[in-house]
């Protein structure tokens, strides 16, 4: 049976798979970059929006979500280290299909009414842009990393380099030699 939802993620999980594995190779950028990027622009949106309505519900959710996301960013860290040393990744909620959909309809719905409420102070695009980064984030956290190699940019900064040190090096001097 056809599932519009199921069909969704798959094709929000190959694309955002197809993406890391580019940037891999690229620029050696990580899905566990893109990861603690995903979470820390959200946390700044979120700050952004508080920005609009400084009430201190507001803020103290902004304290409590800052503290968990600096939590998070260290536990992605840990499993980057983790994976960099014995090639594994640790399963986590976003690894199920059922899990990743949840989340994302959840919050899909969230940022539709956060769009179509009435915006009086401006914060309502915030909260909109912190959406999208925590949907964003189980789809990232859900790819697999490449194993580690030299990324395209780091290959061509090696060679350019050779070549610089080839056009630079000192030209060895002739000295004339007599007929003694």
């Amino acid at each position: 049976m056809f599932n519009p939802f199921v069909w969704l993620d798959g094709i929000l999980l190959a694309t955002t798979q197809k993406f890391c594995d580019k940037a891999q190779r690229l620029f050696g950028i990580t899905k566990f970059t893109f990861e603690k990027w995903v979470l820390i622009t959200g946390n700044a949106f979120f700050w952004a929006a508080i920005a609009c309505t400084p009430k201190p519900l507001f803020v103290f959710l902004g304290v409590w979500q800052t503290i968990g996301t600096i939590s998070y960013v260290h536990k992605i860290e840990d499993g980057e280290a983790r994976f960099l040393k014995d090639g594994e990744l640790e399963f986590e909620w976003s690894h199920d299909v059922f899990m990743r959909l949840l989340s994302t309809i959840l919050l899909g719905f969230f940022g539709v009414i956060v769009l179509l409420s009435p915006d009086t102070d401006g914060g309502n695009l915030g909260y909109f842009y912190l959406i999208l980064c925590l949907i964003a984030y189980p789809y990232f956290s859900a790819c697999v990393p490449r194993p580690p190699s030299k990324s395209k940019m780091r290959e061509l900064y090696e060679k350019a380099f050779r070549w610089l040190n080839d056009v630079l090096a000192p030209v060895p001097a002739l000295v004339p030699i007599s007929n003694r």
